[in-house]
């Protein structure tokens, strides 16, 4: 496994590890810090990113074996790459085939490219799978989000919370959150936890990096849903990090959070504020022997998944 973001997918890659080994295959992880966790340069970032790829070649030249690329540093340049290096053994892993934020790497002719050196992608969603399948990919792979089995104690609380977690990004629904605050009780706490977040009517705003810990700490609260108010989104890492704290979320229904907590009764259909404000409701109740079983039905299906995206003849390793 190739984690180019080894400080910012730190949990994606203990969850894939856990998933993958599940399965019955070793892993061997290659990773380095992004910029934002050191403050180098970018230049020397991707520098150290590509020896990595790399090494991991050379590892599967030795080895034999699959490697699997957790993010594309420069989107479909690195698609390319990959499979240059590694044939039909190199797996990249699409989270946003249309960048939610400014990226590099997916104009046309690097789309082209891949089409023509019949590139193969993964993917967390079928909304993702669709957009790659637009981009002319045909081999498209979509696994389930990776998950940690492992869900720690509760920690009890007075107070039932609300939480919007992670980066403001601009497909972020602010005026779907103000609605609901005016539908929801005083006695909720209204909370929103992430960089760039401009003031939200309603509710507490903590416009600031949130580190692992205090993530942690938030999750592990009794009587805490996790909202997601996107409008367009392509999977939610937040919200697998509350489902392995066994920690009930509210999103839309049209989205890649139906395929896990479709059957809660959490996710409204439409924008209506009165039908977000319900859904929170049969949030707070939700019993969390349901998402226990839920969280390993998840860690089930990545790693069968994976399992069989990986298997060719006795290979049971990967770099």
């Amino acid at each position: 496994m190739v984690n180019p973001l080894a400080s910012m997918l730190a949990h994606y890659g203990r969850a894939l590890t856990q998933n993958l080994e599940s399965a019955g295959m070793t892993t061997t992880v290659l990773s380095t810090d992004e910029p934002s966790a050191t403050g180098g340069s970018r230049l020397r970032w991707l520098a150290s990113c590509y020896r990595l790829l790399f090494h991991a070649r050379l590892h599967c030249m030795r080895h034999g074996g699959s490697v699997i690329l957790v993010w594309p540093m420069l989107g479909y340049l690195d698609v390319v790459c990959v499979r240059l290096l590694f044939g039909g053994q190199g797996f990249v892993v699409l989270h946003d085939p249309d960048p939610l934020v400014r990226a590099v790497g997916y104009g046309r002719i690097l789309k082209w490219l891949a089409r023509r050196l019949n590139c193969l992608v993964v993917t967390h969603s079928d909304e993702a799978a669709h957009v790659v399948a637009r981009h002319g990919l045909q081999r498209i792979v979509s696994v389930p989000h990776p998950v940690l089995d492992q869900p720690p104690a509760k920690r009890p609380t007075q107070t039932r919370s609300v939480y919007v977690l992670g980066q403001y990004k601009p497909d972020r629904d602010i005026d779907l959150m103000e609605s609901v605050a005016r539908e929801l009780p005083d006695e909720v706490s209204l909370r929103v936890a992430g960089r760039g977040w401009p003031e939200v009517a309603g509710w507490s705003v903590d416009n600031r990096f949130i580190s692992e810990g205090e993530l942690e700490s938030i999750l592990s609260g009794a009587s805490t849903v996790v909202l997601v108010p996107y409008r367009r989104f392509f999977q939610s890492g937040i919200a697998m990090r509350a489902l392995e704290n066994l920690v009930p979320v509210v999103g839309p229904v049209d989205s890649s959070l139906a395929a896990i907590f479709g059957g809660l009764g959490t996710l409204p259909n439409g924008q209506e504020p009165q039908a977000w404000a319900r859904a929170i409701d049969r949030a707070f109740a939700t019993d969390g022997r349901t998402l226990r079983a839920q969280l390993g039905r998840q860690a089930s299906a990545s790693s069968s998944a994976w399992k069989s995206v990986l298997r060719s003849g006795d290979r049971c390793s990967h770099a």
